[in-house]
């Protein structure tokens, strides 16, 4: 039987990423059923194209976080990536709506990480209350950068929404965890809904300056 290895390519269900890099990424070697051996190469264009699509990324926040929303265009973050212009296009397809997606899978992403890290020892309520507080972490790091997002996604609310449904999925497992040390007072599902309806509002409340970060933090993180 052959076997199949995949490239390290920091993507998650989180961070969307065109649909051949997986395949572009698997070194199969399978001489007993068809002889097919695939070199390197797939693997490290794969590789190549994951590296340029989140220095994309890293030159669209670093733009939103100089303090001008409007130098964020494709033109100025292909300068800013030292790439041409059909590459950012090849890459984002849907222009800075794409963008903005994509910057707030990064946040989620990155809040999953640091989850992974620290949840090893906690119990019970500590779990969600660990999560809600990584992401509001990572939002209040990038504060342009975050505006900039829930600004674009309203403009995508309609099917793509990307804190909304992503936010919820990512709590009902620490929901769960918790079930096992802690008598919880509903369902992980619903808890992690309630949970995302409250943390929702609080951002939203910081966004548009009702509240200032330290307070959202403390919110976010109850």
């Amino acid at each position: 039987m052959g076997t199949r290895r995949h490239a390290h390519l920091s993507w998650n269900p989180l961070q969307p990423r065109l649909a051949w890099m997986a395949d572009a990424a698997m070194n199969v070697s399978d001489g007993a059923d068809s002889g097919l051996v695939v070199d390197g190469r797939a693997e490290r264009g794969a590789r190549d194209y994951a590296r340029l699509h989140d220095r994309m990324l890293d030159a669209a926040s670093a733009l939103l976080e100089s303090g001008d929303v409007d130098r964020v265009s494709l033109p100025a973050v292909a300068s800013r990536a030292g790439c041409s212009l059909t590459s950012v296009y090849n890459h984002f397809p849907r222009a800075v709506d794409g963008i903005a997606t994509e910057l707030g899978a990064r946040v989620m992403s990155r809040a999953a990480e640091r989850y992974a890290g620290s949840a090893p020892g906690l119990s019970g309520l500590d779990l969600p209350r660990l999560m809600t507080g990584a992401v509001a972490d990572e939002l209040l790091a990038h504060p342009r950068t975050t505006r900039f997002v829930m600004s674009a996604s309203i403009n995508l609310s309609v099917d793509d929404h990307w804190l909304e449904s992503d936010a919820m999925d990512q709590l009902v497992g620490p929901f769960e965890a918790a079930a096992a040390t802690a008598n919880l007072p509903a369902s992980a599902q619903d808890l992690a809904l309630y949970a995302t309806t409250f943390f929702r509002g609080a951002l939203n409340e910081w966004c548009i300056h009702s509240i200032d970060a330290d307070t959202f933090a403390s919110l976010a993180a109850r």
